[in-house]
């Protein structure tokens, strides 16, 4: 699980082969349960994931084994809008700072 800093959302990759194929990632809202992003990427797992220092994006890695292909992808709490940033190489760990 991975928390947003305000703890408002909590982010976690739902991976039960029993029930599916591919893993999903689910965001909700930390009050209610209610999810408020539920994906499934199909043929990718998420391999690391970290939120923005003020809560409003979350970022998360793609990667596919068999084509050695990803993504990075910007997911905006605001307006429920997700950005994909395709890569080239894998990366381990996604690190936020704070600006300035």
């Amino acid at each position: 699980v991975a928390w947003s800093p305000k703890g408002t959302f909590a982010a976690v990759v739902l991976d039960d082969y029993w029930d599916a194929e591919f893993p999903t990632l689910r965001i909700a809202d930390a009050e209610t349960g209610r999810p408020i992003l539920e994906a499934t990427h199909h043929g990718f797992d998420v391999v690391t994931m970290a939120w923005s220092t003020d809560g409003r994006f979350f970022l998360y890695e793609l990667w596919n084994c068999d084509s050695e292909t990803g993504e990075l992808s910007v997911y905006n709490t605001t307006t429920g809008v997700t950005t994909h940033i395709p890569l080239t190489e894998i990366a381990d760990e996604i690190r936020i700072s704070q600006p300035g």
